[in-house]
């Protein structure tokens, strides 16, 4: 089926197909500005429903999110072993969230695999000055290139004023023990966004599994937390800890200051985001149009 060119951008002085990456016509005066989603050499009504824009999302995206919901759900459960390595997968994203997150403040983290009772651990230590003192000079920095992109100062601040914020009100330790959990949403929303944009699919079908692993991830973080609210015997060997050390909901909620059920329920409202997250993504960063691969000489 040829490509009815949904969509055009401006590339050396040319209307470029950002589907298939075939030349349109030159830019001409009357010509609509860079970046400008268009129709070509069709209206929009001779554009086929795969190729239409819904909320900003193609046909085709959708059907790639959308199928790959149950068809995770179905290879989790028809092959255990399927899940099982997912599972290290998850893990490995909620280690990193932690380091991430204890890093962003200022406090040095290693993750790793926990081989002795299972899951992972991250070891943080105290927060260091020095750290923060080159988080200021690489922001100064940044800031002085910046130049005309104010989205990038703008970030910028946004960042410093977070960071800053969570240290003066002694929420930093509740940040990168929450970031575990917010590791796993993190990863998810981009494997989402590339099921539903195509962003970075190299071969046919990668596409279908970012999808397949982004709800297996979603799964596993919102399926925790419903353990947690209605399983009582999760919620008992959940309380019980590991090593000795509370686990990281209910760390959570001492430092918040509020009950269990509570920051469950808070987490999984957030984790129901991951999709809405995934579609503001795919308008804001749409796929560009594939890249030919070099050949070998």
């Amino acid at each position: 089926m040829p490509c009815s060119h949904p969509s055009l951008r401006k590339d050396s002085g040319r209307w470029v197909c950002a589907a298939c990456g075939a030349v349109v016509a030159a830019v001409s005066s009357n010509a609509p500005t860079a970046g400008q989603d268009v129709v070509g050499a069709a209206t929009a009504a001779d554009v086929s429903w795969w190729d239409r824009q819904w909320f900003g999302v193609s046909g085709r995206g959708l059907v790639v999110g959308a199928a790959t919901l149950p068809l995770a759900w179905l290879l989790c459960w028809m092959f255990p072993f399927f899940n099982h390595i997912l599972w290290l997968f998850t893990t490995l994203c909620h280690e990193m969230g932690h380091a991430a997150g204890a890093l962003m403040v200022g406090r040095p983290a290693l993750p790793a695999f926990d081989f002795s009772f299972g899951g992972g651990v991250t070891m943080t230590g105290e927060r260091r000055w020095w750290l923060l003192a080159v988080y200021v000079v690489g922001v100064v920095m940044l800031w002085r290139q910046a130049g005309a992109q104010r989205w990038l100062r703008w970030t910028l601040g946004v960042a410093v004023g977070a960071v800053t914020l969570l240290i003066l009100t002694g929420l930093d330790v509740a940040w990168f023990v929450w970031m575990g959990y917010g590791g796993e949403l993190v990863i998810a929303t981009v494997f989402l966004h590339r099921a539903l944009t195509g962003v970075a699919e190299v071969y046919p079908g990668e596409r279908w599994l970012y999808g397949i692993v982004a709800w297996v991830l979603l799964g596993h973080a919102l399926g925790m937390c419903w353990m947690l609210l209605f399983d009582p015997a999760f919620q008992h060997t959940y309380l019980m800890g590991k090593r000795g050390i509370d686990n990281d909901l209910v760390r959570l909620s001492d430092d918040l200051g509020l009950s269990l059920r509570s920051v469950s329920w808070m987490n999984l409202l957030v984790g129901l985001l991951v999709p809405v997250a995934a579609i503001i993504a795919a308008r804001l960063f749409p796929r560009e149009g594939p890249r030919e691969r070099p050949r070998p000489q």
